[in-house]
């Protein structure tokens, strides 16, 4: 989940996740940052817990939100999510970022067993 608001250099965020992966802050400069959030897996208890954690991203920061699919797909040592993250171009896009999360999943090359979704956000200020 996501809730947050928006003001002309930032974007402050509440970020929660009900089973899925923490999403990881990406900076306009800087490392990639896995944020503290976690949660019990949506629809297998009627009650869940969620422990949210607070991010504010300034111009030109991202945050990059996927699914386990992304890096279960076998057994494979591989790079984690936020070094991939962390060669990515100066000042990439959106799109640039979830690009590199989409290319992590599939390797190896091949089916794979699991679904996969990346939604990526970059702060551009609020207009």
């Amino acid at each position: 989940g996501l809730t947050g608001t928006l003001a002309e250099e930032c974007a402050r965020l509440e970020v929660a996740c009900a089973g899925h992966p923490p999403p990881i802050l990406v900076p306009r400069n800087g490392t990639p940052q896995t944020v503290q959030a976690g949660g019990d897996l949506l629809g297998i208890s009627p009650k869940i817990r969620l422990r949210t954690a607070p991010v504010e991203l300034r111009l030109g920061d991202s945050l990059v939100a996927y699914t386990d699919g992304v890096t279960d797909q076998g057994p494979e040592l591989r790079r984690p999510p936020e070094v991939a993250l962390g060669e990515r171009s100066p000042d990439p896009s959106a799109e640039e970022l979830a690009e590199i999360l989409l290319d992590l999943a599939h390797q190896p090359a091949g089916r794979h067993l699991d679904d996969i979704a990346i939604i990526a956000l970059r702060f551009v200020g609020r207009n």
